[in-house]
């Protein structure tokens, strides 16, 4: 009688978990295994652990991607200025390994027209391999065995499953335009209350010699291959228009000269591919003086996302393998003589 028991309690459970783990299968929130079914509308709001299932099973042509600096994007302007389907692969504090992850699934298997990259001082002059957040390796390998860490998850069951069902049967599925944005205050006062160093203060230059070594393996290993593996697609990279606050940083931490040489080197070895269309928004002056667009030192709002889309179409700030240590001196200069008491004196 015990036995019997005991046999029944776990044929019981065994059925049970096959099906939870058939009920995440068949939904699957992550798109792990297939792209949304027919009727369902995909529920975007996790890139972490979305945009693998995103870049492998979704139909386009065209990639955005980069970090939080690309998230306030809109997909649908990419499409209506280039003629393109654009499907967003952003992440919050990027790292070059993500890059290489996306571009690996964005090529398998279908022709790319255009890559919109933004590209960070950050993920270039961080450590080789490192992630701000670590990436949940189960999503990303083709280990069948760890899915278990997926289909007999709690928390995607009743979290990400449950609300999948829920938003489509309520009709109260974002839009897919508005994934993984976000909102904030953009006012001169947010931009100048995320300043945590004395803005009057300039640091004594130091050299930062492991940001160029960094610069190359993230730029070499993880960025370049693919640009150079695929000339048949435009990517249309480009630097960010952090305020100057960001630059000012720099001044008071002493590395400026050591970050302009990543940059340079970074400008240097993307102009020399034919398919690369570089572009250096750092040095908008009317953008980056102006910190009511920011909602701190570096976080613009949506408003510069589109005006960013509209220069690339028009090739403004555009950059070339004869102006652009010219533009990068220019700069330089630009960020070493601002008046930034002006800010804090008003």
């Amino acid at each position: 009688m015990y036995g019997k028991f005991i046999r029944r309690t776990l044929i019981t459970a065994a059925a049970l978990l096959v099906v939870f783990a058939l009920t995440i299968i068949v939904i699957d929130p992550f798109f792990h295994y297939h792209a949304p079914l027919k009727g369902l509308k995909p529920v975007i709001n996790d890139e972490r652990y979305q945009n693998p299932g995103i870049a492998e099973r979704f139909e386009y042509d065209s990639v955005l991607i980069g970090s939080s600096m690309t998230q306030n994007f809109r997909v649908s302007e990419f499409n209506e200025t280039f003629d393109c389907d654009t499907v967003k692969l952003t992440y919050s504090a990027v790292r070059t390994g993500s890059y290489k992850e996306m571009f690996d699934r964005a090529f398998e298997g279908r022709q790319i027209k255009n890559v919109f990259m933004g590209l960070d001082i950050d993920p270039l002059i961080d450590t080789f391999g490192n992630y701000y957040f670590p990436l949940p390796e189960y999503l990303y390998d083709d280990n069948i065995f760890n899915d278990v860490n997926y289909v007999l998850n709690k928390a995607v069951m009743f979290d990400n499953t449950y609300h999948y069902m829920k938003d489509n049967l309520l009709g109260t599925v974002p839009d897919i335009d508005d994934a993984y944005m976000w909102e904030g205050s953009f006012s001169k006062e947010s931009a100048l209350q995320s300043v945590g160093w004395d803005i009057n203060y300039r640091g004594e230059p130091t050299p930062y010699p492991y940001y160029l070594e960094n610069a190359r393996l993230n730029l070499g290993k993880n960025i370049l291959p693919a640009i150079e593996a695929h000339p048949e697609t435009t990517f249309y990279v480009f630097l960010p228009p952090y305020s100057l606050l960001w630059w000012n940083m720099r001044l008071n931490y002493g590395d400026l000269d050591s970050i302009l040489d990543v940059v340079e080197y970074a400008e240097g070895e993307l102009l020399k591919y034919d398919n690369v269309k570089l572009f250096n928004f750092q040095g908008v002056e009317e953008v980056v003086t102006d910190l009511n667009l920011y909602k701190d030192y570096n976080h613009y709002g949506p408003e510069i996302n589109s005006r960013m889309i509209g220069w690339m179409k028009e090739g403004e700030y555009q950059l070339s393998a004869e102006t652009y240590k010219e533009k990068l001196a220019q700069f330089k200069d630009f960020v070493e003589t601002f008046d930034y008491q002006t800010w804090v004196a008003e």
